[in-house]
């Protein structure tokens, strides 16, 4: 070692030796530590000797271990199918040939619904039987527009093979360009429709009046409102009824008008004076469309004053009523003869 090394450590050694507070290892047991290590260091808590006893005598917790799920064969023999598909070439597998037999393929025809549009086939699969079967009649399909209203009863389908055409030929140009043929047709179809919808309606007492001579429908000598009756004098009542049934009689083929009347006769306080009541029936070979009636009884003998006739008529087929009234008025009894038609 040269002077110079060895002057170098000594001065090193003199450093050290000064410097207490930089030097751990000069510090004496007994001394604290420093201020920096108590904010971290803390000294473990003392526990009671009864609870570190008590600590010790527990046993400890039993390790809980999850249950195994058992192996399916059959998943490991798919794996291993696999594996060995994957890592092995299967053996190859000589099939018989069979013999090729040629198919004829007849030609495939398509309706012609599916050769629409799609839109036009939505269209069509939304519309309602009725609107259909006007489209057809307006197309000139009538056959066709028949199938579309086999859904209904038969009294509106025959209801409605009168109204369809008589509308498609509307949307034609009007009533201006019906000859006299189509005219004739169109007819024919409202009076089928008449007889199909009459039934049904009300039962109406059209005209009626006292007359003095009846003739046939429509053609009557009828009173004034101010003509005076008088007792016993012969009364006939001339009415016209609407929307009746006419009965189909199998035994002879003809139709019948069955209608029950009932007369009745009230003085001013709605008493009954007098009361008539029949059974009037009429055939005839084909369906009647007009029909009228005429009634005669006698005056009852009741006192002068203004009185009240009132009719009612059922039509027993249907059992439906229709009721009308006449004012009259009856004089003091008349001297010579009655007054008659």
């Amino acid at each position: 070692m040269d002077r110079r090394a060895w002057l170098v450590n000594m001065m090193a050694g003199l450093c050290a030796g000064a410097l207490t507070g930089c030097n751990t290892f000069s510090a004496a047991p007994s001394d604290s530590p420093t201020t920096a290590s108590r904010s971290w260091w803390k000294p473990p808590p003392e526990q009671p000797p009864s609870t570190a006893v008590a600590a010790a005598a527990q046993t400890p917790a039993k390790v809980v271990k999850r249950p195994q799920a058992p192996v399916n064969k059959d998943i490991e023999r798919v794996s291993d199918a696999s594996q060995t598909a994957a890592g092995y070439p299967l053996p190859e597998v000589n099939w018989p040939e069979q013999p090729q037999k040629t198919v004829r393929q007849s030609p495939r025809t398509v309706p012609a619904e599916l050769t629409a549009q799609p839109e036009v086939r939505a269209k069509q699969a939304l519309e309602p039987p009725l609107l259909s079967a006007l489209r057809c009649f307006m197309d000139k399909r009538p056959a066709q527009a028949i199938d579309y209203l086999r859904g209904y009863d038969k009294s509106s389908q025959d209801l409605l093979l009168c109204m369809l055409p008589l509308m498609a030929r509307l949307t034609e140009g009007g009533m201006q360009r019906v000859d006299a043929q189509e005219a004739t047709a169109l007819v024919t179809q409202l009076r089928r429709m008449d007889d199909v919808v009459a039934p049904q309606a009300n039962l109406v007492i059209g005209k009626m009046c006292f007359v003095r001579l009846i003739q046939k429908f429509g053609v009557y000598q009828a009173w004034g409102e101010d003509h005076l009756f008088r007792p016993n004098e012969r009364m006939l009542i001339y009415a016209e009824v609407q929307n009746f049934s006419n009965l189909r009689v199998e035994q002879s083929g003809s139709y019948e008008v069955r209608l029950s009347i009932n007369l009745e006769i009230r003085d001013y306080q709605n008493k009954v004076v007098e009361i008539t009541s029949f059974l009037r029936m009429d055939q005839s070979h084909c369906p009647r469309r007009d029909y009228y009636n005429w009634y005669g009884l006698n005056v009852p003998e009741c006192p002068p004053g203004m009185y009240a006739l009132k009719l009612t008529v059922k039509d027993v087929p249907t059992g439906r009523t229709a009721t009308r009234s006449l004012d009259f008025q009856v004089g003091p009894p008349s001297t010579g003869p009655a007054h008659g038609g």
